[in-house]
Formats: C-alpha cells, sequence, structure tokens
C-alpha cells in the first residue's frame, strides 16, 4: 500500500514539473511578458526563481542519475528558450 501511494506521489510530482517545463517555455516566448524598463534586474530575478524551481522538482521523483540527465535537459531548455527569443517580437535575446 505505501508502495503504491509513493508511486502516485511521484507521478503527480512530475506531472508537476512538466507543466512548469510547459509554462516556462510558453512565457518565455509571450512577446508581451517583459519586465519593465526601470525594473532592478526583475527579469533575471525572475529567471532565477523560475529554474531553480524547475531544478528543484526532480529531487523529489528521479533516481541520481535521472536527476543529472533532468538538469542537462533543464539546461537545453534555458539555453533553448533564450535562443528562440532573439525570434519573438518584442523580446531580447541575451545569454
Amino acid at each position: 500500500m505505501f508502495d503504491l501511494l509513493m508511486i502516485r506521489h511521484k507521478n503527480f510530482l512530475a506531472i508537476i514539473w512538466l507543466m512548469i517545463l510547459v509554462g516556462i517555455a510558453i512565457i518565455s516566448l509571450l512577446p508581451q511578458f517583459s519586465p519593465p524598463e526601470n525594473s532592478f534586474h526583475l527579469d533575471k530575478i525572475l529567471h532565477f526563481v523560475t529554474y531553480f524551481i524547475a531544478a528543484l522538482f526532480p529531487i523529489f521523483f528521479l533516481s541520481a542519475l535521472k536527476q543529472k540527465i533532468a538538469m542537462l535537459f533543464l539546461v537545453f531548455i534555458a539555453i533553448g528558450s533564450e535562443l528562440s527569443q532573439y525570434f519573438v517580437v518584442g523580446r531580447d535575446f541575451s545569454i
């Protein structure tokens, strides 16, 4: 019984993690979603918090090897979203 609950718990966390990744991809490509010009590095703070949460989730439901693969995948998503912002009108590209 306990194993079944752990599996459901891990599946639920995996679904939330995938939803976070999809949210990152969607929000990073929205042209109107940019912090105001006079904000104090608000975009950097939002990036840090978002990717920190996305990096934290796999710790709870993946094995050590799969965590490393997930982190590598997350790095590719981060770089890919920044590169794709180059093609979106109203967004700035910066790495």
